[in-house]
């Protein structure tokens, strides 16, 4: 059982408390597939868990990959400037220290990193019949330091 809802949830109150990218985005930002009347232009995250690297202590090491994907609306902003906002928010949120992703309870894991990394465009399962339509995708690669209290049962 990893992190991936308390991560998804910590991006998006960060998101909440910047004005100009909640603004940019008035149909919100969703975990996975939106809602068919979301207003647009809309984003969507995606949270991957990868592999692991147990430590002693009951600890291990955890990546993920987050992917966010814009989808096209009819607004002046331009693309470009909302991802780099979006990055300046996000790439290397670790310097921040560990309790960066704050809605993540202490006693659950830690943030060690969080690096944007690269990737081709992918379409999901947030595209409504074609009426959607990708403008842009960044992904990032989060490593946790989780306890072990999110180690699988």
């Amino acid at each position: 059982m990893g992190l991936q809802h308390l991560i998804v949830s910590s991006i998006k109150d960060l998101v909440n408390h910047q004005p100009t990218l909640t603004a940019a985005l008035p149909g919100d930002l969703h975990y996975g597939k939106a809602a068919g009347d979301t207003a647009r232009p809309f984003g969507s995250l995606t949270v991957v868990e990868l592999d692991s690297e147990y430590n002693s202590g009951g600890c291990r090491l955890v990546n993920y990959v987050v992917t966010l994907r814009l989808y096209g609306g009819q607004r002046a902003r331009t693309v470009g400037e909302l991802m780099q906002d979006f990055g300046s928010l996000l790439n290397n949120l670790h310097r921040l220290g560990p309790r960066a992703l704050a809605t993540i309870p202490e006693e659950l894991g830690d943030l060690v990193m969080m690096i944007p990394t690269g990737g081709p465009m992918e379409d999901d399962d947030s595209r409504e019949y074609g009426k959607d339509c990708i403008v842009a995708q960044q992904k990032w690669l989060v490593r946790m330091n989780e306890s072990e209290k999110t180690l699988p049962q």
